[in-house]
């Protein structure tokens, strides 16, 4: 297991940013445990795994399915074209964002293309406004669709270019999330903006959507 503050020294050792060093690291060593929150217990993991799979074969998403079963079973090998001929192997990921293993490789890669967005932005803040993050909640009704999700994400546009009609330079980024074990659709929003009132979004929120949950 390697340590947040180890990995932050292997990454200012290698001359490159976090980021860089986890997904390298990854791709070099295979099942690393970079912040000691992953589970690698292999017989659990696999246990746990062929459960999972159960689910998506069940909703037919079977090739998928298959990529999570094999996640890391499987590798390229490389050779350094150098005097000294090294060679390693890249792993084979399935690239699933629920995935332990391949969540802070997306994590990593979310970072990497968001990062100098936010930095131009903090670079050049404007009076008044900041960073906020908004949490917009649907009612749970017992199922999940991809049109309501589609709707949800409509409603949440709607909402927040009707609370900023008059306001220019805002911007919002946001990640459709369910609770756990239950359909309670839900949004974690990042938000760049002027004071947002609760209540004013809450109330526009609940005429868009008809859903009544916010928090900011």
């Amino acid at each position: 297991m390697i340590n947040v503050g180890l990995a932050e020294e292997q990454a200012a050792l290698w001359g490159v940013p976090l980021r860089d060093w986890m997904e390298l690291n990854n791709r070099v060593y295979g099942k690393e445990d970079v912040f000691g929150d992953f589970d690698l217990d292999i017989e659990a993991n696999e246990k746990w795994r062929g459960e999972v799979a159960d689910v998506l074969i069940e909703n037919k998403l079977v090739p998928r399915a298959n990529r999570f079963l094999q996640c890391s079973r499987y590798a390229h090998t490389y050779q350094c074209k150098g005097p000294q001929k090294h060679k390693l192997f890249s792993p084979i990921y399935c690239d699933l964002r629920f995935c332990p293993q391949c969540a802070p490789r997306q994590f990593a890669r979310l970072v990497k293309k968001y990062e100098p967005i936010l930095k131009s932005v903090e670079s050049s803040a404007k009076p008044g406004f900041r960073f906020r993050e908004i949490t917009l909640t649907s009612r749970n009704v017992g199922s999940l669709s991809p049109l309501q999700v589609n709707e949800f994400n409509l409603e949440i546009k709607k909402t927040l270019k009707f609370s900023m009609r008059k306001v220019t330079g805002w911007g919002a980024i946001w990640c459709d999330e369910v609770g756990f074990d239950n359909t309670n659709l839900h949004a974690h929003i990042i938000f760049y903006g002027p004071y947002i009132s609760q209540k004013e979004l809450a109330r526009t929120w609940k005429k868009i959507s008809g859903h009544q949950v916010v928090w900011i």
